[in-house]
């Protein structure tokens, strides 16, 4: 076993998962490796801090592997609950910068309107001023008072 390969156990004493070694110690002409699990079960990571200590007779009940997923559904999990709270907090911002987040929309809604006018240069000088004033009033970047 090499320090930082990364094992699955397929024996019964300890939990089911893939390991690090994270250290070999030469005890009485016998190595000790120290290994921590870096998955669960399923082959996903998973932080459990748990370390085992085994000794070179124990090498043969761990096959060598790669490293596990990280699990990415996590933080799409995490992303999507917090949307709501996202767009409450953009809201008031929005209504905190009252006159500059009305006169950003009504911007866009002008710009709109002057693109359907066949007006394009200036409904794109409306739009993007718009688009401005509302990032501006959303990222607190306007301070009225």
């Amino acid at each position: 076993m090499q320090v930082g390969e990364f094992y699955e156990y397929v024996g019964t004493d300890y939990p089911t998962g893939i390991y690090r070694a994270v250290g070999v110690k030469q005890q009485d002409s016998r190595e000790r490796i120290t290994l921590l699990r870096v998955s669960n079960d399923q082959h996903m990571r998973k932080h459990t801090g748990e370390i085992i200590h085994i000794s070179d007779s124990e090498i043969d009940t761990f096959t060598q592997t790669v490293e596990p997923n990280k699990e990415r559904f996590r933080v799409v999990k995490s992303k999507a609950r917090a949307m709501p709270y996202v767009a409450l907090t953009i809201f008031r911002r929005l209504r905190t910068n009252t006159f500059l987040s009305a006169l950003s929309l009504g911007s866009v809604v002008a710009g709109f309107g002057a693109d359907s006018a066949n007006l394009a240069l200036i409904s794109t000088v409306l739009i993007l001023l718009g688009s401005v004033g509302i990032f501006m009033s959303v990222s607190n970047w306007y301070n009225h008072g």
